[in-house]
């Protein structure tokens, strides 16, 4: 609103004409001495002064209020989010809540709703400390790529209002980050952080996470991106942070009076192999089997994919090349046809390596579509 419009209704509706001038004034100025009006100028008022000075009053916490900015209207602040009792299994920590909340893909929201969590927060620091500018992540579909990246907005960004800094430290408090001391001070809402398509505008960036299924592009779109580091799921760097570990699924199955079906979800779900020899899980698949309880395929059912791998059907592992520089133009060649539908069914989540490099169906979900 225009202080034009202010004008106008203050003159219409508050006081009279002689004060609109003092009252503009204190919108424009709000000092405590503009807030008492002398007593000489109350004499010819319609109203008695105590009044006016109360209106004042309002007045000004009404502009300390718009001054704060939209985020406090729309998000609240809530002192202390839901409490989540901690566990912990070899080097992995679970926050246990009350149930788990399935395709739900945002970090502030899974912890502002007190849900199940295993602790990812040290992707944090890992993600700081990577020699690449810009990363380039490379997961299946349902791994948690979207829950992290949000985790790290929540992290790095300047929140609207000074006030909701104290919210972010309870979204992160008891995390593993939180005991990185030199992380926090340094770059614990700091940054303004742009969660959208860069391209190749960088020379206003410090740093960059970038995630997707495959490294698949069109031709030329990464060319640009001459500092760029890939990272798929074969690499040992943040190998740890996109789906579940061992030490994570047993907290799970175990706070969920699920443990002793540890063999049936590994004959499931498992085998999904990153860097030399982590073995992770599907989040979807997962969180689904612990609210349903049913052992049965859950991801796959949510895109038709049709394709003719007997030989994977039959238990065999395939010794093909994965293409690492694969663009569009490679899918019309019918030279590179093979290579081009193993690298994708790879980077896709339907296939793995074994311990020989060879590539093989992960675990019975996938067998059995």
């Amino acid at each position: 609103m225009s202080f034009s419009k202010i004008t106008r209704v203050f003159h219409r509706t508050v006081f009279p004409t002689h004060f609109v001038t003092r009252r503009v004034q204190c919108l424009q100025s709000p000092r405590s001495d503009l807030f008492h009006l002398p007593f000489s100028r109350t004499l010819r008022t319609r109203k008695p002064w105590m009044d006016l000075r109360q209106e004042n009053v309002l007045l000004k916490n009404k502009l300390k209020a718009v001054q704060k900015g939209a985020e406090l209207e729309q998000q609240p602040w809530e002192p202390s989010p839901k409490k989540q009792k901690i566990m912990t299994h070899g080097t992995a920590t679970l926050f246990a809540g009350e149930k788990i909340l399935v395709g739900l893909d945002s970090f502030k929201e899974i912890v502002d709703r007190g849900s199940t969590i295993i602790d990812k927060t040290l992707l944090i620091s890992e993600f700081i400390e990577c020699k690449g500018i810009v990363s380039l992540v490379v997961r299946p579909r349902r791994f948690g790529k979207t829950i992290n990246l949000t985790m790290l907005r929540e992290f790095f960004s300047i929140p609207i209002h000074p006030d909701n800094k104290d919210y972010r430290y309870e979204l992160f408090k008891d995390t593993k980050i939180m005991e990185r001391s030199d992380v926090y001070n340094k770059y614990f809402c700091k940054y303004p952080v742009i969660f959208l398509s860069l391209k190749g505008n960088n020379e206003n960036l410090e740093k960059a996470l970038l995630v997707g299924i495959s490294r698949v592009a069109k031709s030329g779109y990464l060319s640009e991106l001459n500092n760029l580091k890939v990272f798929p799921m074969h690499h040992e760097v943040f190998a740890n942070y996109f789906g579940f570990t061992e030490n994570g699924i047993f907290m799970l199955l175990q706070y969920n009076g699920k443990e002793n079906q540890l063999d049936d979800v590994r004959q499931w779900y498992n085998r999904y192999r990153a860097g030399n020899s982590l073995n992770l899980y599907n989040l979807w698949s997962i969180n689904s089997f612990i609210n349903e309880g049913n052992l049965k395929a859950h991801w796959i059912d949510t895109e038709d994919f049709k394709n003719n791998t007997s030989m994977l059907l039959k238990g065999y592992a395939i010794n093909v090349r994965i293409m690492e520089d694969m663009d569009y133009n490679m899918l019309a060649q019918k030279s590179n046809i093979d290579n081009v539908l193993w690298t994708l069914l790879y980077y896709a989540g339907y296939l793995t390596k074994d311990k020989n490099d060879n590539l093989c169906i992960p675990n019975m979900e996938v067998s059995t579509e």
